[in-house]
């Protein structure tokens, strides 16, 4: 959709196209001193004013509200309450490194409209720098429950005090985490749980975690980790847990505390038929593969330098290595 041309001249030449692929526009605007936070809405003949005020998370729940895509302006954003996403929603930035959005408050910075979730599908975030701000604030980066169809793509989410982007609750599925950087984070730095399918991890850099790089747990399956470079995390690079039929390929692992790929089960529930391909390990503290209680997987063309062992297998039947 295009602004109105309401000169009949066109755009200036020093400006280029004058072009919005949104239905909404976040921006700061300072009057007398004070700086606050605009909202506008595409209309008929031009941008109508939606909301403003100076809580900038009530601002963009507003504009989420009134249109299905917003676009962040530049800017320093500090949010003092929780953005809420409804279904069918996009918030994304104009730069990932001119909009930074920086949470002052205990609890999650982003969620699904409700807090716990009720399967609000097709969701987009792209394109911001998300600041969880964990020497003072509690809660995850970006928290998801029980939904499908969720695009992050472009972000910078970093020091959660919990997880940096979580996933859980049933119908969590066709997930895709790209070209992303996700580090600082206290539990994990991506955690996907309870019966994922079908969720793709792509091309993020994961690092300096405190705890795991990645994580998919509890009946997890068909899910791909994929040209990820997973290093300095105090866990473990990739840990499944009671994960089948994913696929762990091209990634580059190095200087994690614990294992690469953790990948494992109870002796009742094993992780089964997972593809572990095509990765490279240097300087891990322990294993660059690690299998216990995997059954059927199959591990090839992966290559380890300087690990305790290159690949470990302990009460894992039928693997081909």
């Amino acid at each position: 959709m295009s602004l109105q041309d309401f000169r009949g001249q066109g755009p200036p030449g020093d400006i280029g196209t004058f072009v919005l692929p949104v239905s909404g526009i976040v921006y700061q605007s300072i009057f007398s001193g004070t700086t606050y936070i605009v909202a506008a809405r595409q209309g008929t003949r031009g941008w109508v004013l939606v909301d403003y005020g100076t809580v900038v998370a009530t601002v963009i729940n507003n504009a989420l509200t009134a249109c299905v895509s917003v676009c962040l302006m530049e800017g320093n954003y500090s949010l003092s309450v929780t953005i809420l996403m409804d279904v069918n929603r996009s918030l994304v930035g104009v730069n990932r490194d001119t909009v930074i959005l920086t949470k002052a408050f205990n609890g999650s910075a982003i969620t699904n409209l409700g807090g716990a979730g009720s399967g609000n599908n097709n969701l987009k975030l792209e394109n911001f720098t998300l600041n969880c701000a964990k020497a003072t604030q509690t809660g995850n980066g970006i928290d998801i429950r029980k939904s499908a169809d969720i695009q992050i793509d472009n972000l910078h989410v970093y020091n959660a005090q919990d997880v940096g982007i979580y996933g859980t609750g049933t119908g969590i599925a066709r997930w895709r985490i790209s070209h992303s950087e996700i580090d600082g984070c206290t539990t994990r730095g991506v955690s996907i749980t309870q019966g994922s399918k079908y969720n793709i991890v792509h091309n993020c850099y994961i690092h300096d975690n405190t705890g795991d790089g990645i994580g998919f747990f509890t009946s997890s399956e068909s899910n791909i980790v994929a040209d990820n470079i997973i290093n300095s995390n105090g866990g473990y690079g990739v840990y499944f847990y009671q994960v089948n039929k994913s696929t762990v390929v091209g990634n580059t692992f190095y200087h994690n505390t614990n294992h690469g790929i953790y990948l494992t089960g109870t002796s009742g529930t094993p992780s089964i038929y997972n593809t572990v391909s095509g990765n490279t390990f240097d300087d891990m503290v322990t294993d660059g593969i690690n299998l216990i209680h995997a059954d059927y997987n199959t591990l090839i063309g992966n290559v380890a330098y300087s690990c305790r062992d290159g690949i470990s297998l302990e009460n894992a039947d039928w693997n081909i290595v």
